[in-house]
């Protein structure tokens, strides 16, 4: 769904998807905040793609359930305040974007945690 000019907000359907491996709604006009409750029961999501949007708000604490997550981009979009520390637990992500948005503080409070 991405790079198609998709406005308003993601819509709740995306919370029923079973099982999905990726979700990409990059380069949209999407706006609101980034669905709390159906993104963290995508339990299975190896891949996440918001980049180019309009959300605003911050990350939600429900992410920290995606724990196979590979890859997750959030950069281009209006997000205030402090990194989740969560994020730094998510023991998969390689790929990680939080490019601008209005973040501050520290991204990581210790060590990377790699993963072999």
């Amino acid at each position: 769904m991405s790079q198609n000019s998709l406005s308003v907000s993601l819509p709740d359907e995306v919370g029923t998807l079973v099982n999905p491996a990726e979700l990409d709604v990059s380069g949209n006009k999407l706006s609101g905040e980034i669905p709390i409750t159906y993104l963290g029961s995508c339990t299975s999501l190896v891949s996440l793609h918001l980049e180019g949007n309009e959300f605003k708000g911050h990350i939600p604490q429900s992410l920290e359930k995606l724990r196979g997550l590979d890859q997750m981009d959030i950069s281009r979009n209006n997000l205030p305040g402090q990194i989740p520390e969560f994020l730094g637990k998510l023991g998969a992500l390689r790929y990680f974007n939080l490019s601008q948005n209005d973040f501050e503080g520290e991204l990581l409070t210790g060590p990377p945690r790699i993963s072999p």
